[in-house]
C-alpha cells in the first residue's frame, strides 16, 4: 500500500492560520489501517507526508504492534524537513547488498516549496512472495500552479530512482523483475488531465524509469483487449471536488527477468483519513489468468446445459487453474444479467463491476440447483459440490475473482448460470433504469407455461419511507401481452395490465426488503422482443466514497481555531444520523473523524449496507454559535432526478451569515442510483 496521510509539519499549518491536528490525522489513519479485515490488511505499508512528528509517533505506537519493521525517517540536513516518507512491514526486510536494512537517496532536483523537505526515494527488499523483492518507496516534486507545473523536475527524479534501484541491484541483476517502485508520483494519469506528462512519462521516454517498469494500474486493472473503465482514481481536491490519479504502484515490464511480479489486484479503499486514498496491490508473480487484463473469456465456454430456444438459461463449467500457492484466478463476463455462481470446495467467489475494481458486488441472492429445471440439474451431477450457490446481477461487464485456499495449488471448477426467464427459479433480475429483453422464441413455448419471468428486489431504506415502484414494458410487437405483479408467495401486488399498445405500465407500493415478480403472458407464440424498465424514486448514498466538511472561508475574524461548526444529519424523516461539533475548524480544513462517525453509525442501523438508501432528501442543519453570527441555517441534497447522471459527487454550500465577515462551509457526499 502506498498512502499520502497529509501530516504537515507545524509550521505549514501555522503559516495557514490552521491548529495542528497531526494526532488526529495519525489516529484516522491508523484506526483506518487496523479496521481493515485481519487477512485484508497489507504486508507492506509505505506512508507520504509523515511530516510532523508528533504525528509520527502516534503512528509508531499504534501501528509497530501489527507492522514491526519500521523505516521511521528519512532526511538529509540542518536546514530541510525529512522526506516524510514511512514505511511499515511485517515482513522482515533483508540485509541489501549496499548495506543495512534500507537505501536511500535524497533528490537533487527540487522546485518550491518542494526544496524546503527532503524529498527522497527510500528501498527495501523483502522475502516475498518469491526470493527478494525490491521495494522503492517515494513521493516526486508536488505542481502548485498547473498540472505539469515542474514536470521536468519529476522526470529527473525519476531517472534518481532508476539509478538508485540499480545501485541496489548491481550484485542481484536476475532480480530486476521483482521490483516494486509506489507512493504519490504527482503526474496526473486520469482522464481528466489537461497535459500530456503521463504520455511523455510512462509511454514516451520522458524517464529512465520507465523504460523497464510499467504503471500497474493501467497495465493490468482493465478487461482483456480493452482500456479500463475503472480509472483508479486516488486524490480529491475537498475545494473543488476534482478527482485525480496521482499514486501509482509501478511493476517491471515483460523480459526483465526470468520471474515477473504482476498485481494481481488493485484497489483503493480507505477514502475518508486524507485528500489522497490508499492505493493498494496484491502482489505475485505472474501466470495465466492471474490478474484482469488477462482474465478467461467466461461467455466463450460452450454451455454444458441449457441454451435451446425454449430453455434459454445455460450453465457453463469453468475450469481455472492455481498456479502458485496464494494465486488468484480472473473471469471476465462481458454481458450484463442475473448469473449463478457455484463452485468446487475450498474456494472463495467475489464479483466485480469492470467500473469498480475495488469493492466487491453485494450478492442478490443464494441458489440451490435441485430448484432449476430437471434440464439443466444434469450440469451438475457427479460433482460433490454445495449446491447453494450465489447470485448476482450485474447491470454492466464484470469480472469473477476466484480466490484459493492458503498453500493450495491445482485445478478448481466455477458452473455459471446465467438466468434467461423461463421460471421463477431463473427470473431475470431487472436493471433499475435500463431495458431488459425478454427471451421468448418466435414460434416455441418459453418454458412449461410460456411465461417470461423478471424479478426486483426491493432495497431497504434508512427510513423505511412508502414509495411508489414502477414498471414498464415495451410492446414493439403490435400484439397483445399481459403483465402480472407478484410478490414472493406469487400473489398479486397489483391489478394485470393488458393490451396491445406499444407500452404498458404497472406500479405497486414498498417499504424495501420485498421481492417483486413480473410476467409477461403474450397472446400468440410469434409475438417476441419484449423489453421491461424499472424506475425507483430511491436514490443511495454511497459509503465507499469520501464523506467530507470543508472550511473554504471559516467566518468572522480568521485566527487558529476559529470556528466552531456544529453540524445536524438527517436522512429523509427519521432521528439524526449524525449531531455533534467541531471545536477548532479553520479555512481550508475539512471535518476530522466525519465521514468515519457517518458510516459508524449507518452500520449500526444497517449491517453489511455499502449503500444507503432515501427517499425525500439529505438534510443538513448547521450552525458557528459566535455571538455575531446568525442561528442554525439548513440545507438539503436532493434525490437524483430523471436528467442526472447515474452517478455523481453532491456538494452543498453552507453559507454561514455573521456580521463580521460571512463564512462558507461545503458539505460533500457521492450518490448513485444503484443499490
Amino acid at each position: 500500500m502506498t498512502f499520502n496521510v497529509q501530516m504537515l509539519p507545524l509550521v505549514a499549518t501555522a503559516i495557514e492560520g490552521q491548529n495542528d491536528r497531526a494526532k488526529a490525522i495519525a489516529n484516522d489513519v491508523a484506526n483506518a489501517l487496523l479496521g481493515l479485515p485481519a487477512d485484508e490488511r497489507p504486508d507492506v505499508i509505505a506512508l507520504n507526508e509523515v511530516f510532523n512528528e508528533e504525528g509520527r509517533s502516534q503512528l509508531m505506537s499504534r501501528l509497530s504492534g501489527t507492522w514491526p519493521n519500521v523505516i521511521d525517517k528519512i532526511f538529509d540536513g540542518l536546514f530541510e524537513d525529512d522526506s516524510g516518507l514511512m514505511l511499515f512491514s511485517r515482513l522482515p526486510l533483508l540485509p541489501l547488498p549496499t548495506g543495512g536494512i534500507h537505501f536511500e537517496h535524497i533528490y537533487e532536483a527540487h522546485n518550491g516549496a518542494d526544496s524546503l523537505a527532503s524529498k527522497a526515494v527510500g528501498i527495501v527488499q523483502v522475502g516475498t512472495p518469491v526470493d527478494r523483492t525490491t521495494i522503492a518507496f517515494t513521493h516526486l516534486q508536488a505542481s502548485y500552479q498547473t498540472e505539469d507545473e515542474f514536470a521536468s523536475i519529476r522526470a529527473k527524479q525519476l531517472d534518481a530512482i532508476f539509478h538508485a534501484v540499480d545501485k541496489v541491484l548491481e550484485q542481484q541483476p536476475g532480480r530486476r523483475g521483482k521490483v516494486i517502485i509506489m507512493g504519490d508520483l504527482n503526474i496526473r494519469g486520469d482522464s481528466g488531465a489537461a497535459s500530456s506528462e503521463w504520455g511523455s512519462i510512462f509511454e514516451g521516454g520522458g524517464s529512465l524509469l520507465f523504460g523497464p517498469y510499467q504503471d500497474g494500474w493501467k497495465a493490468y486493472m482493465h478487461p482483456p483487449g480493452t482500456d479500463g473503465l475503472d480509472e483508479g482514481v486516488t486524490n480529491i481536491a475537498f475545494k473543488t471536488g476534482v478527482r485525480q490519479r496521482l499514486d501509482y504502484i509501478c511493476f517491471a515490464k515483460p523480459g526483465q527477468a526470468d520471474i515477473l511480479l504482476v498485481a494481481q489486484h488493485m484497489r483503493v479503499r480507505l477514502k475518508n483519513s486524507s485528500d489522497h486514498f490508499a492505493l493498494e496491490a496484491v502482489v505475485h508473480q505472474i501466470s495465466d489468468h492471474n490478474r484482469p487484463a488477462d482474465a478467461k473469456d467466461g461467455l466463450s465456454i460452450m454451455p454444458s446445459a441449457g441454451g435451446t430456444p425454449g430453455q434459454p438459461t445455460t450453465v457453463r463449467r469453468i475450469d481455472v487453474q492455481f498456479e502458485h500457492d496464494g494465486s488468484y484466478q480472473w473471469i471476465f463476463v462481458k454481458t450484463p444479467g442475473t448469473y449463478t455462481f457455484h463452485k468446487t470446495d475450498g474456494f472463495r467467489i467475489e464479483v466485480y463491476f469492470a467500473s469498480n475494481l475495488s469493492h466487491s458486488v453485494k450478492r442478490l441472492d443464494t441458489l440451490d440447483f435441485r430448484l432449476l429445471p430437471s434440464a439443466l440439474q444434469g450440469a451438475f451431477d457427479r460433482h460433490e459440490i454445495d449446491p447453494r450457490g450465489d447470485t448476482f446481477l450485474s447491470r454492466e461487464p464484470f469480472f469473477i475473482l476466484v480466490k484459493s485456499t492458503p498453500g493450495y495449488t491445482g485445478g478448481a471448477t466455477v458452473w455459471m448460470t446465467e438466468h434467461m426467464g423461463e421460471s421463477d427459479t431463473t427470473a431475470i433480475a431487472l436493471r433499475l433504469f435500463d431495458r431488459v429483453n425478454s427471451s421468448f422464441p418466435a414460434g416455441q413455448r418459453l418454458g412449461d407455461d410460456d411465461l417470461c419471468w423478471f424479478r426486483a428486489d426491493m432495497a431497504r431504506t434508512l427510513q423505511s419511507v412508502p414509495r411508489p415502484e414502477t414498471f414498464q414494458v415495451h410492446n414493439p410487437s403490435g400484439g397483445s401481452i399481459t403483465v402480472d405483479l407478484r410478490n414472493a408467495a406469487h400473489q398479486r401486488v397489483a391489478p394485470p395490465e393488458s393490451g396491445n399498445g406499444g407500452s404498458l405500465t404497472t406500479s405497486t407500493s414498498v417499504t424495501g426488503g420485498e421481492r417483486i415478480f413480473l410476467t409477461i403472458r403474450r397472446q400468440a407464440l410469434s409475438l417476441t422482443g419484449f423489453t421491461v424498465e424499472w424506475r425507483s424514486p430511491v436514490t443511495y448514498l454511497d459509503l465507499d466514497e469520501p464523506i467530507t466538511f470543508f472550511i473554504n472561508d471559516e467566518s468572522g475574524v480568521d485566527y487558529g481555531g476559529a470556528d466552531e461548526p456544529e453540524l445536524q444529519v438527517n436522512i429523509d424523516t427519521g432521528p439524526p444520523l449524525f449531531l455533534g461539533s467541531w471545536d477548532d475548524a479553520d479555512s481550508g480544513e475539512r471535518w476530522p473523524g466525519l465521514g468515519e462517525a457517518i458510516v459508524a453509525k449507518l452500520a449500526t442501523l444497517m449491517p453489511g449496507e455499502r449503500r444507503v438508501g432515501f427517499v425525500e432528501g439529505i438534510w443538513l442543519g448547521y450552525v458557528e454559535p459566535d455571538i455575531s453570527a446568525q442561528g442554525w441555517q439548513t440545507v438539503s441534497i436532493n434525490p437524483l432526478t430523471q436528467g442526472e447522471e447515474d452517478r455523481g459527487e453532491r456538494t452543498a454550500t453552507l453559507h454561514v451569515p455573521d456580521e463580521i465577515k460571512d463564512g462558507l462551509y461545503t458539505f460533500s457526499c457521492t450518490l448513485t442510483r444503484f443499490p
